[in-house]
């Protein structure tokens, strides 16, 4: 075994491989220690993208100056080869030579330049003088800069999309267009064009007051679906468009359509299901449908009346409701949290009245805005000392051409029904807005907030005439 042993070789070694790998251990000790620290290689990144960026917006810029350059240089040789066309005798048949059209990348380039347009009032207010609906207004107004870089506020498209939901508004087809209207407001008498305003008349997508001309069925009744399809709403947890296109498609359809009281649930929960397959995105099945009438109603009769609603409004179900003007008349007086939730909550709750039914939409929304901008109380829940009421804005006023004697007589009555709590004959209180509004998501305005004072608003225009 020794014998064994003693023979066997050991493997031979490299006599330099141990100095070999004492240098290859100092030389990645020496690496290791020049390597930068983390913090210093974060600011080294981001001096990099900094100069990377800065580099980028100053390559932009030269590119634009070049095809701005270059555009301009085939205008000039268009309109040079123009004038010698014309100079040319006229007994000669020479062809005219065409200005070189620009390309679809030129184009691109104009609307890049002219997107950042701050537009006038003239331009982007409700009613413009040249309005073309075919024709894309390019600018932004002055409170759309803001949120220019927000997709969801389509700033780029909002002047368009308010300008063509208030011209289908006011538009009477019924109606001569050369007829004026005049309405007497207090002391003040104002004339009207059917083609302005559509005060106390029928269009196609507002159906204005028509309880007068049904049988069996009466406001009361209307207020009492209302504040049912309301409680519905909450519970299906909804979006606001949706309320404002079920009650929409309910007036259109009845002032179409004479409709009994055993069946004006049924046309009530129809409607708000043909809402939520216009606007939710998981809308309601039929059968919830027919569970929230405590099965009054069969499910063939849900989808007869959704067939027959849907005939006789001929499918228009993309009509100017109040919800949008809202939204746009809250962003333009740049109203608070508060404010905006008071002037949703003086919205919802005129859906019940059916004589605010003889107003336009958005003339209602100007007028709750503006109840709730000259509501003292609200400036008071937001720790505000000695508050200076504004009365009517003058950007509201220049944005939708609404006079102040109009919007004084329709904010007394909206001010009216949200001070009273309607009531049916069986003495129950129809307070499913006001419960809505409870909420804190809403700031309580319905319950901590004081009802707003038409006086207060009245007294402020004095103050600040117009």
């Amino acid at each position: 075994m020794q014998g064994d042993v003693s023979n066997t070789q050991k493997p031979q070694t490299d006599g330099n491989s141990r100095p070999r790998k004492k240098a290859k251990v100092a030389a990645q000790k020496k690496e290791s220690s020049n390597e930068p620290s983390e913090n210093e290689q974060r600011d080294n990144s981001e001096t990099i993208k900094e100069n990377v960026k800065a580099h980028e917006t100053t390559s932009t810029k030269r590119r634009v100056s070049a095809r701005l350059l270059a555009m301009q240089e085939r205008e000039r040789k268009a309109s040079l080869s123009a004038d010698s066309t014309k100079s040319s005798s006229s007994g000669s048949k020479r062809s005219k030579s065409k200005p070189r059209t620009s390309c679809k990348k030129d184009q691109f380039l104009e609307f890049w330049l002219r997107k950042d347009t701050i537009l006038t009032v003239s331009q982007f207010k409700l009613r413009p003088q040249n309005f073309k609906p075919t024709i894309h207004t390019e600018g932004l107004a002055p409170f759309d800069i803001i949120n220019k870089n927000d997709d969801t506020k389509v700033s780029n498209y909002i002047t368009d999309i308010c300008q063509h939901l208030f011209q289908k508004e006011v538009r009477i087809p019924l109606h001569d267009e050369n007829l004026n209207i005049t309405f007497t407001y207090g002391a003040e008498e104002i004339i009207f064009h059917p083609c302005l305003i559509s005060i106390s008349f029928q269009n196609e997508f507002h159906p204005g007051k028509y309880i007068d001309r049904q049988v069996d069925i009466n406001s009361k009744m209307r207020a009492i679906l209302v504040d049912w399809l309301v409680e519905v709403h909450m519970k299906f947890r909804l979006v606001p468009e949706t309320l404002y296109l079920c009650i929409n498609i309910i007036d259109r359809y009845c002032a179409l359509k004479s409709v009994t009281r055993s069946r004006l649930q049924l046309v009530g929960v129809t409607a708000l299901l043909v809402a939520c397959k216009y606007e939710e995105i998981y809308p309601p099945e039929v059968r919830d449908c027919v569970y929230i009438t405590d099965r009054a109603y069969l499910r063939e009769q849900v989808l007869n009346m959704e067939q027959d609603i849907l005939k006789t409004l001929n499918w228009k179900l993309t009509v100017p409701t109040a919800y949008p003007f809202l939204l746009r008349f809250i962003q333009i007086v740049n109203a608070t949290e508060l404010q905006a939730h008071a002037a949703n909550y003086y919205m919802e709750r005129t859906l019940q009245e059916h004589e605010l039914l003889m107003y336009p939409p958005s003339l209602v929304c100007a007028a709750a805005v503006v109840l709730s901008l000259n509501n003292a109380d609200i400036y008071r829940a937001e720790k505000i000392k000695n508050p200076t009421l504004p009365g009517i804005p003058t950007v509201l006023l220049e944005y939708t051409d609404f006079s102040q004697g109009m919007l004084l007589k329709c904010a007394e009555e909206i001010a009216r029904y949200v001070a009273e709590e309607p009531i049916t004959a069986s003495r129950r209180q129809l307070i499913a807005v006001k419960k809505k509004f409870e909420n804190k998501k809403y700031g309580q305005v319905s319950s901590d907030i004081r009802n707003p004072v038409y006086q207060d608003l009245a007294d402020a225009c004095i103050r600040n005439p117009h």
